[in-house]
């Protein structure tokens, strides 16, 4: 027979799970504990059942006197402390929070230098992985960076003359050092006079050449003339000159502005317009070179001068020459110049 098992009418005794361990200390209150223990061990019975209350569930947790038992005392505990954990983290987080703007704005970058200020901002090796683009300036930002290119370098002046110098026959030496060529000092119709050149006296076909040879070349002539007398009187700019023969030539003769070329002696004239020159006006003339391309525009000198080519063409045959001033004076008629400049074009 099982040692444990009780006579149907014996006393029936409480589960040890109900027992409240604080009765054993009160003599003769402890139940009968079945089994090897005896009632003669009551330490042993306070062990016994300490460790069943500590380790069964439905364990009383409050004394009869109200008081609770270190097993609640220390639930509590364990809750307080995580209450108290989760406060901390809680507000160490919200400090981290804001004081990390704080450093990453503290925090000092490396300078860029002047050359590489100017490129493009670096791409993360990430996003050009994936192919994404960089952020789109807003239009204002683009106005900024799309500023206008600096103007080009001014061209390089190879000869000029101002013509302020005494009375004198024939032109001389110009204003920046170089000797006047062609017909200007051994034709009597050449005189500097009133600190102008002065061309007059005389009926033909005139020249006067300053400068080195050149291919690509920026010629500019103000002058005026006294009587206009149509195809017989003309002032105009050379360029390309070698001979009487080869030259490149734009000419205002009252009544239009003419673009025209002699080679080997015959005569084309490459553009033409209408442009009413009156006598006694001064107007500058431009005419240049780029390649065989043949540019050239006229104005009256105290008007602004145009922005767009007046009449243009094309000139395969002749490559350099010498630049200058060509005229063709009538009986009686007097052509006054008061620049030239000669250029080399970029």
């Amino acid at each position: 027979m099982n040692r444990h098992h009780q006579a149907p009418d014996a006393p029936l005794i409480p589960p040890y799970w109900q027992w409240d361990p604080d009765d054993e200390a009160k003599p003769g209150s402890s139940p009968f504990l079945p089994g090897s223990i005896s009632p003669s061990q009551p330490g042993a019975i306070k062990a016994t059942s300490s460790s069943m209350t500590a380790t069964s569930p439905g364990v009383k947790d409050w004394r009869a006197d109200g008081r609770p038992h270190l097993p609640a005392l220390r639930l509590v505990g364990v809750l307080v402390c995580l209450l108290l954990l989760a406060a901390l983290g809680s507000l160490s987080g919200t400090v981290l929070g804001r004081l990390a703007p704080t450093r990453l704005q503290g925090t000092s970058t490396p300078s860029i230098g002047k050359h590489e200020a100017s490129g493009p901002s670096p791409v993360p090796r990430a996003a050009r992985a994936r192919g994404q683009s960089r952020p789109q300036a807003s239009p204002r930002e683009s106005s900024r960076a799309a500023s206008p290119p600096p103007p080009p370098a001014p061209s390089l002046i190879l000869a000029q003359d101002t013509f302020a110098r005494p009375d004198q026959r024939g032109w001389g030496v110009a204003s920046g050092g170089e000797h006047w060529g062609g017909d200007a000092n051994r034709s009597t119709v050449f005189a500097i006079h009133q600190q102008h050149g002065q061309i007059g006296g005389g009926a033909g076909f005139f020249t006067a050449l300053l400068g080195p040879d050149e291919t690509d070349i920026d010629v500019q002539v103000s002058g005026t003339v006294s009587r206009f007398a149509h195809q017989q009187v003309n002032l105009g700019v050379v360029v390309r000159y070698q001979n009487e023969a080869n030259y490149d030539k734009v000419y205002l003769d009252g009544t239009a502005l003419v673009l025209m070329q002699r080679v080997a002696g015959h005569l084309l004239v490459l553009d033409a317009m209408p442009f009413v020159a009156r006598a006694n006006v001064s107007y500058t003339l431009r005419l240049r070179t780029a390649g065989s391309l043949l540019l050239a525009r006229a104005w009256p000198s105290a008007a602004a001068e145009p922005m767009q080519w007046q009449v243009l063409g094309q000139d395969e045959a002749l490559i350099q020459g010498t630049s200058g001033i060509r005229v063709l004076l009538a009986k009686g008629v007097e052509i006054t110049i008061s620049a030239f400049v000669e250029r080399r074009t970029q």
